[in-house]
């Protein structure tokens, strides 16, 4: 990575709680399903592609909201998350409708989109929009039941977690070379860039790569986390690289640099703008050796 890559990623991070919580993660969970409408609308509208990027979407820093890919006449949808709302944008990225969530089922805001979107665009979607049939974390969104917000606190707390990751993710992405766009992935809800290493190797099984990105809480841990992953994986008995910031090595089920909301802490925008600077750079070195040992 170039020297001062990452400078402004921490000079515009934004202070975050950095620990876990059942209020974050039920806001986590509820706009994770809330997303699945913005990749239905990729699904539908957007040319399909081999690796399957149509239905994901990237992090609008204005906005602060998640934005899908282009149909070819250019309208994408939109989620915010600190406000629940979904939104349909026009070739100039205007917003055209809104639809806050609250209140409202899943269906309800299928609905909405593909209504709304057959008036404003004059023509239907070719393709019905409908959900994904993937494993997703269980919620009762899922069977029927209305988005509900108690409070926006830890909305808005989710999404500094995601401007924060997108900021970084692009640094990582502007300053590698072999780094793709920045994605957030409707099926994981991580955001991430993946760095591939060896780009003239066609089989992406066989290619070395390392991913990086933030997750807002899954399985492994129920709380947020960035990752770092070395491809193909490092043997277990491999001596693991130290890390700076904080961050440990996970290596149950599968290898990678971590640094976890608690091992974040809590500290000023600076102070942790700094610490996950000093894990990235570290973490990237390390995974580095790792696939050239």
């Amino acid at each position: 990575m170039r020297p001062g890559a990452l400078e402004h990623a921490v000079k515009a991070w934004e202070a975050l709680a950095a620990e876990a919580s059942t209020e974050l993660a039920e806001a986590r969970l509820q706009t994770h399903w809330a997303a699945q409408l913005v990749a239905a609308f990729g699904d539908a509208l957007v040319e399909p592609r081999p690796d399957d990027s149509h239905s994901s979407m990237g992090w609008d820093f204005d906005a602060r909201s998640f934005v899908g890919e282009r149909t070819p006449q250019g309208w994408r949808a939109s989620l915010t998350p600190a406000t629940s709302t979904l939104a349909l944008l026009d070739d100039r990225g205007a917003e055209q409708a809104s639809l806050p969530l609250h209140g409202l089922t899943l269906q309800a805001g299928l609905t909405w989109m593909a209504e709304t979107f057959a008036s404003l665009a004059g023509a239907s979607a070719e393709k019905p929009l409908k959900l994904r049939e993937y494993e997703m974390p269980p919620h009762d969104v899922a069977a029927g039941a209305t988005f509900r917000r108690a409070s926006s606190a830890p909305y808005e707390e989710l999404a500094r977690w995601y401007g924060n990751a997108a900021r970084f993710c692009e640094a990582v992405r502007a300053s590698t070379p072999g780094a793709s766009p920045v994605r957030c992935w409707p099926h994981h809800f991580d955001i991430a860039t993946l760095v591939t290493l060896d780009r003239d190797e066609p089989d992406p099984e066989r290619a070395r790569s390392i991913g990086f990105g933030m997750t807002p809480g899954d399985d492994t841990y129920p709380e947020p986390y960035f990752y770092l992953n070395p491809w193909p994986r490092p043997k277990v008995q491999t001596t693991l690289p130290g890390l700076a910031g904080g961050a440990h090595w996970h290596t149950r089920g599968w290898i990678g640099a971590v640094l976890t909301a608690t091992e974040l802490g809590r500290a000023d925008a600076a102070r942790q703008g700094a610490q996950v600077e000093a894990y990235v750079r570290s973490g990237m070195k390390a995974a580095q050796h790792l696939l050239e040992a």
